[in-house]
């Protein structure tokens, strides 16, 4: 049975078997005297035994169950039974084990099955017997408060549990022995029995390492909570049972090889975690070694001093708790949260942990009180568990490769461990927390905003105040954008050789390649330049490639000298070069006399040096591409001239705005940007009118436009030539007029705003130009459908007999607005790249059709093989709090040049605050405007928490944007309070100032570095 087909089987049993157990009341009176029929108990365990019997005979983790096969048959060998631990035979688990697997093997030595499929259902055995084992125990012990039918009923979740059913009969591990080990000394103490007790847990230390967390517990709280006089010869049988266990094997050996069992261990100690998704693995440190240090220390180590400080802290409590608990359940109950603790803490902080040491937890979980304590965190930490496990090793034997170190799944699955933990903690401290916080949320007298204020209509000083917005963002972006010279006559051709010849001799610095398009299938282009001294060519720069798509290359030339002759040397396939310019060594423009080809003299090969105007040093990003402008600037450019594509791993309709203003403005640095700016600007107005449109007053509309205009990540991603805000325009688009429909329009019921209308055919043409950008749009559109699925799942509720007939012109009016308007948008985007394809079919043509989906394909593909990564990607739980920008251009020499992408910290932070703020809100009362925001910007985000490819800050913008909506909806709303009427205007003072900080790093304006260095908050801000 495969991993996912277990999971889905066992883990529905249990589901069922927890359901049926929650809605039982089993605190019911004189439940105590119940009894259960022995015969039913004897089914019961058949039962358990039944659905674990098909997995016995299943490989399981064949390192693990193979060493296990191994040690049981060098344990059992009747030569040299305690030569399982000789040189050369890797053995990592003390001697009770050992025992433990001699019997195993002695009978697979008594049948003759070494070679045989049958060893593997006996080497799993004795954890299915432990599990029995330990379920009866709890049953015992839940009895006497709950009855013996309630008890087996709850004790079944520990005995049908698909956790405990993996590990032991699937995985074939042999935890199940040590959670009977520990129970059975659990039981123990709690009814003062001491020397059983300490047989027990000094019996768990002699079986696996782990034994050593819960020894330490019972010995030093039982030492704080019970005489000396008594407690001394607790301690005594303790070493003596251990002694009488470990001294077989130990006998010749040095304390040295003991130890080495404990410190050794089956992991790996030097990385933090190995497979277990705690702390550590949600800050993507899964198999880690190099992980920093701190106080000379590494962290591993600090991690190990801060488990062990828990964990004594932990002791003592218990020590203290059981001086002051004579009551038998009271000190069973503390000692199982002792237990359950210690056992969180160990998974979670310590290092070198494996996936399956927090199922330790189960066992204890059933033996607290009361129920609504122990049903949810028995169910929760049983889901995160098999989680965990099942996803480790349907990697490992499933799939029969190496467990990925760090995946979205690792990480959603270690925050949910995580919150399981302050969960579990805040059971121990307020066993009725829940029912406390419900009970908040429904009387508290929680600060609401006050009333909303009246709606002003549409008025010329909102037009004047928007489009004020927009001049200014299009007028504060364009200031330095790009170059507006850029040569634009050249040569093309297959490789060349051209001279420069002079009257005079003349001293070359520097050399200026200005680089056109390349050519097709992105061949390398090469080029050398070399001047002549007397009788030999000298070079003053080695050949060497210039890959790059319209940039300029400044370069520093070697071996200087006075001469009339320079001759250039390309070989390339098709490459156009734009211009070929030497410079002096005060920065002045060398302009040949003449200019010869091997080929032909003069000619077109003037071209290479007909535009000395725009022989410019130093010019930076302001000359040429950079980062990913050297995909979508080109796309443009290619799209413009009907080239064959480089790069069409998105849809076309980012490309668009690019070729228009390339065709406007020319095939130059402030030709490719214009429209990104363009777009930048008018996003700045669309924000100050999601303003108005969410509070309806004209100082919602200035506080939402400023935030706007201040915004970092705005203003960077419009500057350079990509797609990325065209996209966000778009989703900003279709979430405000899908408002419009939902917020703005009065309805006597509000899901008949699923009608067929204009506002909700606009939201869903702009979701379909922003899916025509980027897939990433369809995670709004995800949202969106789930909007729909709540408004008809609710409308089904309440809409009684009536429900067919009202839900189907909402239906409708959602099929044609969010699908098949959304797909005529995405399909008409591709006219462009359809005129590119041979013939040029067009889009309702077969052929056409054809190649829109080989397109969708190709998109697919690249997506989800996409595994390269880059120093500046950034986790998706990194871009709220704004943790690692991305560098994107770097210039060289003094003053310091730079840009990187990051948002402004008083709208990131801000806004991250007052999104946690509108969530507390609206757990009491929902508020559709919130609910709007809210629902977009998780839509938009928290899908990228599932996506494995290497991701970036940007892919946060189009939520930033909602989340300036709803910072300026709040601040306003705030500043009816008489004590912070003026706080929307300290906000935008606050962003404004930052921004003037902050312009170097966002713009690439020249700076000292002094200046730079005042930018770096936070070190991860090191590049800035």
């Amino acid at each position: 049975m495969n991993t996912i087909a277990f999971v889905s089987l066992y883990g529905l049993l249990f589901l069922l078997i927890a359901g049926f157990v929650a809605r039982r009341d089993l605190a019911a009176p004189g439940a105590a005297g119940e009894r259960l029929h022995r015969g039913w108990v004897c089914a019961w365990l058949v039962l358990g035994a039944l659905i674990r019997l098909p997995l016995l005979w299943d490989t399981g983790f064949h390192y693990d169950t193979g060493t296990y096969q191994a040690w049981a048959l060098a344990a059992s060998d009747p030569a040299d039974p305690l030569g399982v631990y000789d040189d050369g035979v890797y053995t990592d688990h003390p001697p009770l084990l050992m025992y433990a697997l001699a019997v195993v093997g002695a009978v697979v030595r008594l049948l003759g099955w070494e070679t045989s499929p049958h060893f593997l259902p006996l080497l799993k055995l004795p954890a299915l017997l432990a599990d029995a084992a330990t379920s009866l125990l709890l049953v015992h012990v839940l009895r006497e408060r709950l009855g013996e039918v309630r008890a087996v009923a709850l004790a079944s979740l520990y005995w049908f549990n698909p956790v405990l059913i993996f590990v032991g009969a699937k995985w074939g591990q042999t935890d199940a022995a040590l959670c009977l080990l520990v129970a059975i000394g659990w039981l123990a103490w709690s009814r003062q029995r001491l020397f059983a007790a300490a047989v027990a847990f000094t019996a768990a230390v002699a079986f696996k390492p782990l034994g050593l967390l819960y020894a330490l517990l019972f010995f030093v709280a039982a030492s704080m909570s019970t005489p000396w006089r008594r407690m001394a010869p607790v301690l005594a049988s303790a070493v003596g049972a251990y002694a009488l266990l470990v001294l077989p094997f130990a006998w010749g050996r040095s304390l040295e090889w003991l130890a080495s069992l404990y410190l050794r261990g089956p992991g790996q100690p030097d990385y933090i975690t190995v497979n277990a998704y705690n702390l550590w693995a949600l800050v993507g440190w899964n198999w880690q070694t190099d992980v920093g240090s701190a106080f000379g220390l590494k962290l591993q180590w600090l991690a190990a001093f801060d488990v062990a400080a828990a964990l004594v802290a932990i002791a003592v409590w218990l020590g203290w708790r059981l001086r002051k608990s004579p009551d038998m359940g009271q000190r069973g109950e503390q000692i199982a949260w002792a237990f359950v603790l210690a056992t969180v803490a160990l998974f979670m902080l310590g290092p070198a942990m494996r996936e399956r040491y927090i199922l330790f937890v189960l066992p204890f979980a059933f033996l607290l009180a009361p129920d609504r304590v122990r049903l949810p965190m028995a169910t929760l930490w049983t889901g995160t568990t098999l989680a965990n496990i099942a996803y480790v090793y349907y990697f490992y034997i499933d799939k029969e490769s190496v467990a990925p170190h760090d995946t979205a799944f690792i990480r959603l699955s270690a925050a949910t461990n995580l919150l399981v933990s302050v969960m579990t903690v805040l059971w121990w401290q307020i066993p009725d927390w829940t029912t406390r916080v419900r009970r908040r949320l429904a009387a508290a007298d929680l600060p609401t905003l006050p009333p909303a204020l009246p709606r002003e209509r549409w008025a010329l000083k909102h037009t004047v105040a928007t489009g004020g917005f927009v001049l200014a963002a299009l007028a504060i972006g364009l200031y330095r954008v790009g170059a507006i010279e850029y040569p634009q006559t050249g040569v093309v051709g297959d490789g060349f050789t051209v001279e420069y010849r002079y009257d005079q001799p003349v001293d070359a610095r520097t050399a200026l390649i200005y680089a056109g398009e390349k050519a097709q299938g992105d061949t390398p282009a090469r080029l050398s330049l070399q001047r002549f001294d007397g009788g030999e060519w000298v070079d003053v720069l080695a050949e060497r490639d210039f890959n790059d798509f319209y940039h300029l290359y400044e370069v520093r030339l070697v071996n200087p000298g006075p001469s009339t002759r320079y001759r250039w040397r390309t070989s390339a396939s098709n490459w156009r070069i734009n211009e070929l310019a030497l410079l002096d060594l005060e920065g002045r423009a060398l302009l040949p006399a003449k200019v010869e080809a091997a080929e032909a003299a003069g000619g077109e090969w003037a071209a290479l040096a007909d535009e000395p105007e725009n022989w410019t040093p130093r010019r930076g990003y302001l000359g040429g591409v950079y980062f990913d402008e050297i995909y979508h600037v080109r796309s443009g450019y290619e799209y413009l001239h009907r080239l064959p594509l480089y790069d069409h791993t998105h849809p076309p309709m980012g490309k668009w705005p690019i070729m228009l203003s390339i065709d406007l403005f020319g095939m130059r640095p402030f030709g490719w940007r214009f429209a990104g700016v363009l777009t930048s600007a008018i996003t700045v107005g669309v924000l100050a009118w999601g303003g108005w449109l969410l509070v309806g007053t004209l100082p919602a509309l200035l506080v939402a436009g400023a935030l706007g205009l201040f915004e970092f990540s705005r203003f960077t991603i419009g500057r350079y030539g990509t797609i990325d805000g065209y996209l966000a325009l778009y989703v900003l688009l279709s979430a405000l007029f899908l408002w419009r429909r939902f917020g703005l329009q009065q309805w006597s019921d509000w899901r008949d705003g699923w009608r067929p209308g204009l506002d909700l055919f606009v939201a869903g043409a702009f979701l379909g130009a922003a899916i025509g950008v980027k897939w990433s749009a369809l995670y709004g559109g995800l949202g969106v459908f789930l909007f729909f699925v709540v408004a008809a799942g609710s409308g089904m509720l309440r809409d009684g007999a009536a429900r067919w007939r009202r839900l189907a012109p909402r239906l409708l009016g959602a099929a044609l607005a969010f699908g098949l308007t959304p797909f005529v948008v995405f399909c008409l985007s591709y006219i462009p790249f359809l005129r590119l394809m041979d013939g040029s079919p067009s889009l309702l043509s077969s052929d056409g059709v054809r190649e829109i989906i080989k397109s969708q394909q190709y998109i697919y593909n690249y997506h989800s093989n996409l595994t390269d990564s880059h120093p500046f990607a950034s986790a998706f739980w990194t871009w709220p709090i704004n943790l690692k920008p991305l560098w994107i251009y770097t210039g060289e020499g003094h003053p310091r040049t730079a840009i990187s992408i990051l948002g402004n910290p008083a709208i990131w932070w801000g806004g991250l605050l007052v999104l946690i703020a509108a969530v507390w809100r609206n757990l009491r009362r929902v508020h559709r405007t919130d609910v709007l925001l809210l629902g977009g910007w998780a839509s938009l985000y928290l899908p990228w928490a599932l996506v494995d490819r290497t991701a970036f800050n940007y892919h946060y913008y189009p939520s930033a944007l909602l989340l300036i909506l709803l910072l300026a909806r709040y601040l306003v709303r705030w500043s009816q309070l008489p004590r912070l009427q003026a706080l929307p205007l300290y906000a935008v003072m606050l962003a404004g100032l930052l921004f003037v900080w902050f312009y170097p790093t966002i713009s690439g304006h020249p700076a000292p570095l002094a200046w730079f260095e005042s930018l770096r908050w936070l070190p991860t801000w090191w590049m800035l």
